[in-house]
């Protein structure tokens, strides 16, 4: 909504500034409002790192994918809807999803509801689409996983079953997750020890390589403020619409193919592919903003930043944002996921918040400069992901992690470098020489507690 309703917005902003606060609403004013406002997003985030990421450990996946987005949802609403006269009603809530998107640009315009007097019809739809969702996702089984970690084998069963079907090998899926479980000695890894353990040190910088290069990006700035770039392209505010309409409508099957291309190409192909469409864009937007800059807009500028909006769209349709989800899942024993998650959060806010924050005040000073950063970082970070980044398509988690340990290993200097033992019933003899996450090389099968085992 702040992104697509960008002119309804702006003229409440002015009204509240004017009305309420006696301000002049001047150009350098509502760049630092909108730093202000796109900053909340992040503040949001952090808030939910703290109070609502450790609910999914001790009340289930379920719960907490459930209950409290049903409620911080509908608190977003009724808020939206009590303060919409004040004008800083739509401060953070924006439709990423595409069938979102296909609503809000089609129903967004200037001539339909895009007006201060009936744009309150989109938090009402909102709130209820969210009673909607939150009884069709009640009758939900619990994460297999989260409930194997939590000793209900029986329920993890259930749960398989309903998500994969009675087809599906489930005793074989739940000894998998068994052995992930008895990895480590510890029920829960703090992100110090996870760093302090060689291997799990080099799953966190693959982590934060990933992060680095998707989300030190201007993607979100070019969502947010889609309709602002639009027009200094050269385009109208109902041109702008149009354009986003037709581009999520053109795209719409691409949407699909993310999850094939991850599992038929595999992690690194995709990333290759995605990660070249996302430098272009970078390029692109670059450049397109330097001839804005120097000769205003043309025709020539229109032209770029449609591929910009095409790139735009064609990166998360390959799937490339799912890879930093899966790999912590993929390179991570199950007691250290929530520690690395609630880090990868954490720095995913450290990253966001000076962006969003930054480019309404240097937009409106020298905006090219705005960019540079990303065409330098990305390359930088490409390339680190390309040498270092594993396939882990079609793997058991529990097979990844041993064959880092090795790969790791193979570099160790002595056993005596690691500080922290992390797995029960580590080799004692020196010959090893490796800091090994199992407990004997290459015996899974007796990593796992055999009571736990479907068949006892």
């Amino acid at each position: 909504m702040f992104s697509t309703l960008a002119e309804v917005i702006t003229e409440m902003n002015n009204h509240t500034l004017m009305n309420h606060f006696g301000l002049e609403p001047t150009e350098t004013r509502l760049a630092m409002m909108n730093s202000i406002m796109t900053t909340t997003h992040e503040i949001g985030n952090a808030l939910s790192i703290i109070f609502l990421l450790p609910v999914a450990d001790y009340k289930g996946r379920t719960f907490a994918a459930i209950h409290p987005r049903f409620g911080i949802t509908i608190a977003v609403a009724v808020c939206q809807f009590k303060f919409r006269i004040s004008g800083f009603a739509s401060t953070a809530l924006i439709f990423s999803f595409v069938f979102g998107k296909l609503i809000m640009f089609s129903t967004s315009s200037p001539s339909l509801l895009g007006t201060s007097s009936l744009w309150f019809i989109f938090p009402l739809f909102v709130m209820i689409s969210s009673v909607v969702v939150y009884i069709l996702l009640l009758r939900f089984p619990d994460s297999p996983k989260w409930l194997v970690q939590q000793k209900r084998v029986a329920e993890a069963i259930d749960a398989i079953r309903f998500y994969h079907g009675a087809e599906s090998k489930i005793y074989e899926t739940v000894n998998n997750v068994i052995k992930e479980n008895s990895l480590t000695k510890e029920n829960k890894l703090s992100l110090k020890q996870v760093w302090e353990n060689d291997t799990l040190r080099q799953s966190c910088l693959i982590i934060l390589a990933n992060m680095m290069f998707m989300q030190f990006d201007t993607s979100y700035v070019l969502s947010i403020y889609t309709i602002m770039f639009h027009n200094q392209a050269g385009f109208t505010t109902q041109m702008a619409m149009n354009i986003n309409l037709i581009i999520t409508i053109v795209l719409l099957p691409t949407k699909f193919v993310g999850t094939i291309l991850l599992d038929t190409l595999g992690r690194r192909p995709t990333f290759f592919i995605a990660g070249i469409m996302q430098y272009t864009k970078s390029i692109l937007i670059f450049a397109t903003s330097i001839i804005i800059f120097i000769s205003g807009s043309s025709l020539i500028t229109q032209i770029m930043y449609l591929g910009v909006e095409f790139l735009a769209v064609l990166v998360p349709a390959t799937g490339v944002n799912s890879i930093l989800v899966l790999f912590v899942s993929e390179l991570f024993p199950p007691s250290a996921r929530t520690s690395v998650g609630q880090a990868m959060m954490f720095g995913s806010m450290l990253i966001n918040t000076p962006i969003v924050s930054v480019f309404p005040i240097v937009n409106s000073i020298f905006p090219p400069i705005f960019f540079v950063p990303f065409v330098i970082t990305q390359v930088i970070f490409g390339i680190y992901l390309y040498r270092n980044m594993p396939e882990t398509r079609g793997r058991a988690v529990y097979d990844i992690i041993e064959s880092m340990d090795n790969e790791v290993g193979s570099r160790a200097a002595s056993i005596l470098d690691e500080k922290l033992p992390l797995i029960r019933n580590r080799a004692r003899t020196l010959a090893s020489k490796r800091n090994s996450i199992l407990n004997i090389e290459r015996s899974r099968a007796v990593t796992f507690d055999h009571k736990f085992t479907p068949e006892n």
